[in-house]
């Protein structure tokens, strides 16, 4: 993802379905098919205007425009992957792919659903108003989640680039990698996997080397 945004690309459908993961758990982004260079004005071509009410009771105009956005999302896209500025018909930049890049984070250390037992429509207005998955008790510690917070951040310029999360990660793996008491669970399997696992490979994802 740092070499695409370097060549000025925005992928826009960045989630697991996109990633392949070969033996050595090098990390390959894949589909390409609604990627576009970025230029100053991208804004998506539905969604849910600037400047309208954020507050939980989603207002009627809001809802009709909600739903028209997830009449139009096709079968590559995906609402919990979409950034607020996607959501909200906002000019947008290569953040939108750091924000879902987030999304992906976060499942990978939650081993979850981001959004069980939601709807597009439902999902498109609770992103729009703020909300975001919830950490579960035992990762409270996890190295990761301050970097995951920046990214989903609602404010595009207030998330990092490629460049800055490569080097928040090489970091986090520098002092954490190695120490194999620092595992987490998956909830279906029950069994247990090294962070170092997890952090290799949102550093493939994110880095290029």
């Amino acid at each position: 993802m740092e070499y695409l945004h370097s060549l000025g690309v925005i992928h826009r459908d960045l989630k697991p379905g996109n990633l392949l993961v070969d033996e050595r758990n090098r990390v390959y982004v894949s589909d390409f098919g609604i990627s576009r260079i970025a230029n100053k004005r991208m804004t998506p071509s539905v969604g849910v205007r600037r400047n309208e009410a954020t507050s939980a009771h989603a207002h009627p105009h809001d809802i009709n425009r909600a739903l028209s956005l997830s009449r139009s999302l096709s079968l590559s896209q995906t609402a919990q992957y979409m950034a607020p500025d996607v959501v909200k018909n906002e000019e947008y930049t290569q953040k939108i792919d750091v924000y879902s890049f987030a999304i992906v984070l976060w499942e990978m250390i939650e081993r979850r659903d981001p959004y069980p037992d939601m709807q597009q429509i439902e999902i498109i207005l609770a992103v729009k108003d703020g909300k975001r998955p919830s950490f579960s008790p035992n990762n409270i510690k996890n190295p990761a989640i301050q970097l995951i917070r920046q990214c989903w951040h609602d404010k595009a310029k207030q998330r990092p680039s490629f460049t800055q999360i490569c080097a928040s990660l090489k970091a986090t793996l520098d002092r954490y990698g190695v120490e194999a008491s620092l595992v987490w669970s998956f909830s279906v399997k029950r069994t247990h996997r090294p962070l170092s696992l997890s952090l290799s490979r949102a550093l493939s994802l994110a880095c290029y080397y």
